[in-house]
Protein backbone atom coordinates (compact mmCIF):
# COMPACT_ATOMS: atom_id res chain seq x y z
CA UNK A 1 0.00 0.00 0.00
CA UNK A 2 1.35 3.70 -0.84
CA UNK A 3 0.88 6.21 0.84
CA UNK A 4 -1.19 7.90 -1.79
CA UNK A 5 -3.88 5.21 -1.11
CA UNK A 6 -3.52 5.89 3.11
CA UNK A 7 -7.10 6.75 4.39
CA UNK A 8 -7.24 8.31 8.04
CA UNK A 9 -8.53 6.13 10.14
CA UNK A 10 -11.70 7.64 11.12
CA UNK A 11 -12.32 7.63 7.43
CA UNK A 12 -11.85 3.73 7.37
CA UNK A 13 -14.17 3.60 10.30
CA UNK A 14 -17.18 5.04 8.63
CA UNK A 15 -16.82 3.25 5.76
CA UNK A 16 -16.96 -0.05 7.61
CA UNK A 17 -19.76 0.79 9.97
CA UNK A 18 -21.39 1.95 6.75
CA UNK A 19 -21.05 -1.31 5.42
CA UNK A 20 -22.79 -2.82 8.28
CA UNK A 21 -25.96 0.25 8.20
CA UNK A 22 -28.59 -1.88 7.40
CA UNK A 23 -27.80 -4.35 10.37
CA UNK A 24 -26.21 -1.98 12.60
CA UNK A 25 -28.15 0.14 15.33
CA UNK A 26 -28.21 4.43 14.40
CA UNK A 27 -26.38 5.45 17.73
CA UNK A 28 -23.24 3.39 16.20
CA UNK A 29 -22.81 5.64 13.17
CA UNK A 30 -21.00 8.05 16.31
CA UNK A 31 -18.18 5.54 16.69
CA UNK A 32 -15.89 7.48 14.57
CA UNK A 33 -16.40 10.72 16.20
CA UNK A 34 -15.73 9.35 19.34
CA UNK A 35 -12.76 7.53 18.22
CA UNK A 36 -11.82 11.21 16.80
CA UNK A 37 -12.59 12.89 19.95
CA UNK A 38 -10.00 10.91 21.72
CA UNK A 39 -7.46 11.62 19.63
CA UNK A 40 -7.93 15.15 19.86
CA UNK A 41 -8.40 15.00 23.40
CA UNK A 42 -4.54 13.79 24.09
CA UNK A 43 -3.82 17.45 22.78
CA UNK A 44 -5.02 18.86 25.64
CA UNK A 45 -3.18 20.14 28.31
CA UNK A 46 -5.45 19.19 31.19
CA UNK A 47 -4.99 15.61 30.17
CA UNK A 48 -2.68 14.05 32.97
CA UNK A 49 -0.28 10.49 32.43
CA UNK A 50 -3.15 8.50 33.72
CA UNK A 51 -5.72 10.28 31.36
CA UNK A 52 -3.48 9.04 28.19
CA UNK A 53 -2.69 5.82 29.41
CA UNK A 54 -6.95 5.18 29.74
CA UNK A 55 -7.17 6.88 26.36
CA UNK A 56 -4.18 4.93 24.68
CA UNK A 57 -5.33 1.70 25.92
CA UNK A 58 -8.85 2.61 24.03
CA UNK A 59 -7.20 3.94 20.81
CA UNK A 60 -5.22 0.68 20.83
CA UNK A 61 -8.22 -1.89 21.15
CA UNK A 62 -9.34 -0.50 17.78
CA UNK A 63 -5.98 -1.89 15.46
CA UNK A 64 -5.68 -5.53 17.71
CA UNK A 65 -6.79 -7.39 15.41
CA UNK A 66 -8.14 -10.30 17.37
CA UNK A 67 -9.96 -8.75 20.50
CA UNK A 68 -12.85 -9.60 22.25
CA UNK A 69 -15.25 -9.36 19.49
CA UNK A 70 -13.95 -9.89 16.20
CA UNK A 71 -15.32 -7.62 13.76
CA UNK A 72 -14.44 -9.63 10.82
CA UNK A 73 -15.89 -12.76 12.42
CA UNK A 74 -18.82 -10.72 14.63
CA UNK A 75 -19.97 -8.39 11.65
CA UNK A 76 -21.40 -5.39 12.93
CA UNK A 77 -21.82 -6.32 16.51
CA UNK A 78 -18.27 -6.70 15.90
CA UNK A 79 -17.86 -2.56 16.84
CA UNK A 80 -19.96 -2.97 19.83
CA UNK A 81 -16.96 -3.29 22.01
CA UNK A 82 -15.55 -0.56 20.93
CA UNK A 83 -18.09 2.08 21.48
CA UNK A 84 -18.35 0.29 24.95
CA UNK A 85 -14.76 0.88 25.56
CA UNK A 86 -15.11 4.45 24.24
CA UNK A 87 -18.11 5.44 26.35
CA UNK A 88 -16.60 3.92 29.60
CA UNK A 89 -13.03 5.81 28.75
CA UNK A 90 -15.03 9.30 28.50
CA UNK A 91 -17.27 8.91 31.34
CA UNK A 92 -13.97 8.74 33.31
CA UNK A 93 -12.54 11.38 31.67
CA UNK A 94 -15.58 13.51 32.43
CA UNK A 95 -15.96 12.76 36.00
CA UNK A 96 -12.68 13.94 36.47
CA UNK A 97 -12.42 16.63 34.30
CA UNK A 98 -16.24 17.98 33.70
CA UNK A 99 -18.08 18.17 29.92
CA UNK A 100 -16.22 21.56 29.16
CA UNK A 101 -13.37 20.58 27.19
CA UNK A 102 -15.24 17.40 25.48
CA UNK A 103 -17.99 19.84 24.23
CA UNK A 104 -15.51 22.11 22.74
CA UNK A 105 -13.63 19.38 21.10
CA UNK A 106 -16.98 17.48 20.04
CA UNK A 107 -17.38 17.56 16.04
CA UNK A 108 -19.94 15.07 15.92
CA UNK A 109 -23.40 15.39 15.57
CA UNK A 110 -26.04 16.52 18.57
CA UNK A 111 -24.66 17.33 21.87
CA UNK A 112 -22.06 15.45 23.16
CA UNK A 113 -23.68 14.74 26.55
CA UNK A 114 -26.79 13.52 25.50
CA UNK A 115 -24.97 11.41 22.88
CA UNK A 116 -22.26 10.00 24.96
CA UNK A 117 -25.44 9.12 27.62
CA UNK A 118 -27.15 7.17 24.87
CA UNK A 119 -24.43 5.76 23.43
CA UNK A 120 -23.09 4.15 26.89
CA UNK A 121 -26.99 3.25 28.04
CA UNK A 122 -26.89 1.17 24.77
CA UNK A 123 -23.79 -0.61 25.15
CA UNK A 124 -23.67 -1.26 28.81
CA UNK A 125 -27.01 -2.48 28.98
CA UNK A 126 -26.56 -4.42 25.60
CA UNK A 127 -27.24 -8.43 25.84
CA UNK A 128 -24.90 -9.15 23.08
CA UNK A 129 -22.06 -7.66 25.23
CA UNK A 130 -23.02 -8.38 28.40
CA UNK A 131 -21.25 -11.50 28.75
CA UNK A 132 -17.82 -9.55 27.43
CA UNK A 133 -18.17 -6.75 29.73
CA UNK A 134 -16.18 -7.49 32.31
CA UNK A 135 -13.64 -9.31 30.08
CA UNK A 136 -13.11 -6.58 27.78
CA UNK A 137 -12.12 -3.75 30.40
CA UNK A 138 -9.91 -6.65 31.57
CA UNK A 139 -8.48 -6.99 28.41
CA UNK A 140 -7.34 -2.98 28.05
CA UNK A 141 -6.50 -2.68 31.54
CA UNK A 142 -9.46 -1.26 33.69
CA UNK A 143 -10.44 -4.28 35.93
Amino acid sequence: MYYKDFIPFYNFLKIRLDHYQDSMELYMQNLPDFFLLLTEVLKEECIDKEDRIKICSALGYFVIPNNIITGGFYGGIGYKDYMFICCKVLNKLVEKHGYRVFDRLWTGTGSFRKTLLHCYQKTAGNNELSNYQDLILSFIGFL
